[in-house]
Protein backbone atom coordinates (compact mmCIF):
# COMPACT_ATOMS: atom_id res chain seq x y z
CA UNK A 1 0.00 0.00 0.00
CA UNK A 2 2.96 2.35 -0.46
CA UNK A 3 1.54 4.16 -3.55
CA UNK A 4 -2.11 4.46 -2.29
CA UNK A 5 -3.33 7.77 -1.72
CA UNK A 6 -5.40 8.13 1.62
CA UNK A 7 -6.41 11.84 1.87
CA UNK A 8 -6.22 13.21 -1.68
CA UNK A 9 -6.48 17.09 -0.24
CA UNK A 10 -3.80 16.72 2.25
CA UNK A 11 -1.55 15.04 -0.40
CA UNK A 12 -2.52 18.09 -2.45
CA UNK A 13 -1.84 20.83 0.16
CA UNK A 14 1.69 19.40 0.88
CA UNK A 15 3.33 17.70 -2.35
CA UNK A 16 2.01 19.94 -4.75
CA UNK A 17 4.61 21.69 -6.96
CA UNK A 18 3.93 25.34 -8.32
CA UNK A 19 4.94 24.13 -11.68
CA UNK A 20 1.58 22.38 -11.65
CA UNK A 21 -0.89 25.39 -11.42
CA UNK A 22 0.69 26.93 -14.65
CA UNK A 23 -0.01 23.42 -16.90
CA UNK A 24 -2.93 24.66 -19.35
CA UNK A 25 -5.17 21.96 -18.45
CA UNK A 26 -5.18 22.36 -15.34
CA UNK A 27 -5.65 26.28 -15.33
CA UNK A 28 -8.93 25.48 -17.43
CA UNK A 29 -10.32 23.10 -14.61
CA UNK A 30 -9.64 26.08 -12.21
CA UNK A 31 -10.90 28.39 -13.55
CA UNK A 32 -14.38 26.10 -14.83
CA UNK A 33 -14.37 24.87 -10.93
CA UNK A 34 -13.27 27.83 -8.93
CA UNK A 35 -14.05 30.87 -11.71
CA UNK A 36 -10.65 31.53 -10.57
CA UNK A 37 -7.78 32.41 -12.93
CA UNK A 38 -4.00 30.93 -12.58
CA UNK A 39 -1.66 34.22 -13.19
CA UNK A 40 1.59 32.63 -12.51
CA UNK A 41 2.38 29.30 -10.06
CA UNK A 42 0.66 29.32 -6.57
CA UNK A 43 -0.88 33.10 -7.63
CA UNK A 44 -4.45 32.64 -8.14
CA UNK A 45 -7.02 35.69 -8.54
CA UNK A 46 -10.54 34.74 -7.70
CA UNK A 47 -13.69 35.77 -9.46
CA UNK A 48 -13.60 38.85 -7.16
CA UNK A 49 -10.36 39.74 -8.35
CA UNK A 50 -8.61 39.01 -4.63
CA UNK A 51 -6.02 36.62 -4.72
CA UNK A 52 -6.11 32.95 -3.15
CA UNK A 53 -3.66 30.39 -2.64
CA UNK A 54 -3.94 26.57 -3.45
CA UNK A 55 -5.38 26.17 0.41
CA UNK A 56 -8.97 27.96 -1.12
CA UNK A 57 -9.11 25.63 -3.91
CA UNK A 58 -12.67 23.69 -3.58
CA UNK A 59 -12.02 20.16 -2.28
CA UNK A 60 -13.18 18.57 -5.73
CA UNK A 61 -10.31 20.69 -7.73
CA UNK A 62 -7.80 18.65 -5.15
CA UNK A 63 -9.22 15.16 -5.48
CA UNK A 64 -9.04 15.73 -9.23
CA UNK A 65 -5.91 18.01 -9.61
CA UNK A 66 -2.69 15.78 -9.67
CA UNK A 67 -0.35 16.92 -12.89
CA UNK A 68 -1.12 15.42 -16.07
CA UNK A 69 1.73 12.48 -16.16
CA UNK A 70 0.04 11.06 -13.40
CA UNK A 71 -3.47 11.00 -15.51
CA UNK A 72 -2.14 9.33 -18.35
CA UNK A 73 -3.40 12.36 -20.53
Amino acid sequence: MDNVIINPMKNFDFKREPKWLNDEFVRKMILDIDNAKVIQDEFIMNNEGRAITPFHLPRTLKKSKLPKEEHNM
